[in-house]
């Protein structure tokens, strides 16, 4: 089967939507707006994130021209879906971002992570870095006291960091990086409340300290419901996620 005949089946199973608009909300990082095209339906779920194709030369292994991005918002009314797209990469998915336009076709396909909330989800903890904060500002919002949702978010300088659509910050921002182990550990144990109760911790961003706050975590006793982690990217590593 040609590479040809390979992207025309891709892109008939994807959902086809269009560019509505594109800002910058840090300095890595872009919104893009999007709006949902055809007669598909669409139904949102806190832990979907989008794959989408970035890379339109069928020369490339589809692999290494597909990118996921999580969901930072949707808006059923309108159709329309908010993206937080990272730079840092400097990959195929940052070249995407910096010259996509309004007008341009997106296709993608939804997928799920393990980032679930569940209704007995009381208060949570949210943890990650710059890359994770679009999809848990939106994973916050499905809380019924969002209020009782507080996180640390990683980065690299001041720069990098962004408020949420309605222009609020609810997380605290800890600046300066690279992060040794021990200043993630200590902002952690610093941010856990005393009694686990019904919390929820969310860790998600950097794989490496993904797997360190996971083994933390659970050395303290939380259990694996409820600790959810998912790696949104890893050093050195290429392809879908």
């Amino acid at each position: 089967m040609t590479m040809g005949i390979i992207d025309k089946l891709a892109k008939s199973m994807a959902t086809r939507a269009t560019v509505i608009d594109k800002t910058k909300a840090a300095e890595h990082t872009y919104r893009l707006t999007i709006r949902l095209q055809g007669s598909q339906s669409f139904a949102y779920r806190p832990q979907d994130f989008l794959r989408i194709l970035v890379l339109d030369d069928p020369k490339v292994p589809l692999r290494d021209r597909v990118r996921s991005y999580s969901v930072w918002n949707f808006d059923a009314r309108t159709q329309t879906l908010d993206l937080a797209v990272c730079t840092f990469s400097n990959g195929p998915g940052a070249h995407w971002i910096q010259n996509v336009r309004a007008g341009d076709d997106v296709y993608f396909m939804k997928h799920a992570s393990n980032l679930v909330i569940h209704q007995d989800d009381a208060d949570a903890v949210m943890i990650g870095d710059i890359s994770a904060l679009g999809h848990l500002y939106g994973l916050r919002r499905f809380f019924r006291y969002p209020e009782r949702v507080s996180g640390l978010i990683f980065g690299r300088d001041q720069a990098d960091f962004f408020p949420d659509l309605d222009g609020e910050s609810p997380f605290q921002f800890i600046a300066g990086g690279p992060h040794q182990d021990q200043t993630v550990i200590s902002a952690v144990e610093a941010a856990l409340p005393r009694h686990a109760g019904k919390t929820a911790i969310y860790v998600a961003g950097d794989g490496e300290m993904c797997k360190l706050l996971y083994k933390y975590l659970k050395s303290l006793g939380w259990s694996g419901k409820q600790v959810k982690v998912k790696p949104f990217w890893i050093q050195g590593k290429k392809g879908l996620e």
